[in-house]
């Protein structure tokens, strides 16, 4: 069907875990009088979607590791991951993974430390060099809500 709104999951935070929560909506959708097709009408949900986060109002501070000590943002996050493995990853694995994109899944400890056995790779085979990879990890500090330190779990797109 053409035209229907992309639907997302929204991310957030349930005790000091990364879960993917949903925001209810209703999609209609109506055939259009002497015509054969069909139209959507999109009902308006009862929140702004332009406050973040959705439905969790707790202030989370995301982790800081060494180069984003300054700007302390999610982007400053992703970009410092993916500059970490490039700059970590062996030539050989390196040609083996060029123009791949995949997803890795990392935790880190209401202690700032990174949790090995958390790790998750869309390519299973890489799982454990990132694990290793993952380790030497700098680390400067956690996560928090409200002002107090959490676990916390990234799903970060790394593009070879």
């Amino acid at each position: 069907m053409k035209n229907l709104p992309l639907i997302q999951p929204v991310a957030s935070v349930s005790q000091g875990h990364s879960v993917l929560t949903s925001i209810s909506f209703v999609i209609l959708i109506q055939k259009e009088p002497d015509k054969n097709k069909i139209k959507p009408i999109i009902l308006k949900p009862k929140f702004d979607p332009s406050k973040k986060p959705y439905p969790n109002n707790d202030k989370e501070e995301q982790i800081i590791i060494k180069g984003c000590e300054e700007e302390k943002s999610i982007d400053c996050l992703y970009s410092e991951i993916n500059s970490f493995i490039k700059e970590n990853i062996n030539p050989k694995t390196k040609n083996k993974l060029k123009g791949k994109r995949f997803y890795l899944e990392i935790s880190i400890s209401d202690k700032g430390d990174f949790v090995g056995d958390d790790l998750k790779c869309s390519l299973e085979d890489y799982q454990k060099y990132f694990k290793k990879m993952f380790s030497k990890l700098s680390i400067k500090e956690p996560a928090k809500i409200n002002g107090n330190n959490t676990k916390m779990t990234y799903s970060i797109p790394i593009e070879m």
